[in-house]
């Protein structure tokens, strides 16, 4: 983490989902990325915006545990297959 501490320390998003569907996961012994990126910035904080850290995973998550990364997956699925509220008056959902 020190190395990248000493070469990332300016770093900031550019872009923020907001209201797109999306899924960030994370390794939770992940030392070359900080977290704090996604967790710091309000702009990846949402209701369309999943999270997910494995645990027992470093910076590959998806060689280190692909279980958790596939259950991750189906939930951002189910998250693009459920209906969401439109705010277009007199609609009740958008596609």
């Amino acid at each position: 983490m020190a190395w990248a501490d000493a070469h990332f320390d300016s770093y900031r998003a550019r872009w923020t989902p907001r209201t797109l569907p999306t899924l960030i996961v994370s390794g939770g012994r992940d030392h070359i990325v900080d977290q704090r990126i996604w967790q710091d910035e309000p702009g990846f904080h949402g209701p369309r915006i999943l999270h997910r850290r494995i645990g027992e995973a470093g910076h590959f998550p998806w060689i280190e545990n692909p279980e958790a990364v596939r259950a991750a997956f189906a939930d951002l699925a189910g998250l693009l297959a459920a209906p969401r509220p439109c705010p277009a008056a007199g609609r009740p959902q958008c596609a």
